[in-house]
């Protein structure tokens, strides 16, 4: 009978070691499937919601900065000068620059239509953006240097007509 008994109970053993190992092995099964889950949920999520927000932001520092491609800077600065609109340009990085003005000569933030911003370029996004905000620097730079030089050119111009007229 010992024996018997014996061998009983290496059989239930056994039988429970098995059940042990297939719940282990269907644990760790559900457990790569639920990581695959995430992990694809997480991309989807990630891929769908970021592209047309990201392009829609995007679009919206581009579109606005895309007249510098052609413009003239020193023709737009004697048309400016000819409408009495004496504002530099500027452009905000992590602060407002005045490109191609001394620093004795950057505009009053605080005086109404000091300046006008032609470019958003804190943060760059995109290489279509760097394009423009390098071009935006460039023309800002010609711009304000004519501007500048057009109003001390006037300023004295004024000032020698007023001497001959006393």
């Amino acid at each position: 009978m010992r024996e018997n008994s014996v061998s009983d109970l290496s059989g239930e053993d056994q039988s429970a070691q098995k059940r042990a190992y297939l719940l282990a092995k269907t644990l760790e099964v559900l457990k790569q499937m639920i990581r695959t889950l995430l992990v694809s949920s997480f991309l989807v999520l990630v891929v769908g919601c970021s592209d047309s927000g990201y392009s829609d932001y995007v679009e919206k520092l581009v579109s606005p900065m895309q007249w510098i491609r052609s413009a003239d800077p020193e023709k737009d600065a004697n048309e400016a000068l000819k409408n009495n609109d004496f504002r530099y340009l500027a452009i905000t990085s992590y602060s407002l620059t005045f490109p191609g003005l001394p620093d004795n000569k950057t505009p009053n933030a605080n005086k109404e239509d000091g300046y006008r911003i032609i470019g958003y370029c804190e943060l760059m996004e995109g290489e279509e953006h760097i394009e423009l905000c390098v071009l935006a620097g460039q023309y800002a730079k010609k711009y304000n240097k004519t501007l500048s030089s057009l109003v001390v050119n006037q300023k004295t111009s004024n000032k020698s007509l007023k001497e001959r007229t006393r």
